[in-house]
């Protein structure tokens, strides 16, 4: 998507721990997902980058922010409104938020 000449992306779904379907997404379909979605300007999902919580964060979105170089990132998981982190060769700005809510899971905005 495209708004005022920003590319916009996303990808939602919580972190499965278990069988299930819905509003879920595991490393792997997150890494199937990001590795086929053209880059953005705007990067928004529920999750984390791993290396801002090793715990509930996705490799994948670390690896698509490293590749694709996204100005900004931001997921509401545990969002406290901080920039927690700048990631990758270019900063991304990482900024944790409340209230995302993407539409559906996997698809592109």
């Amino acid at each position: 998507m495209t708004f005022r000449d920003w590319r916009i992306g996303g990808i939602s779904g919580a972190l499965r721990q278990g069988p299930g379907f819905g509003f879920y997404i595991d490393e792997d379909e997150a890494q199937g997902f990001l590795s086929s979605m053209p880059a953005c300007d705007l990067l928004l999902s529920y999750l984390p980058p791993a290396s801002i919580d090793a715990k509930r964060g996705l490799d994948a979105l670390d690896g698509y922010i490293d590749n694709k170089e996204p100005i900004y990132h931001f997921y509401a998981y545990r969002g406290e409104g901080t920039v927690d982190s700048t990631i990758g060769p270019n900063p991304t700005w990482s900024v944790g938020v409340n209230g995302i809510l993407l539409p559906s899971p996997l698809r592109f905005l």
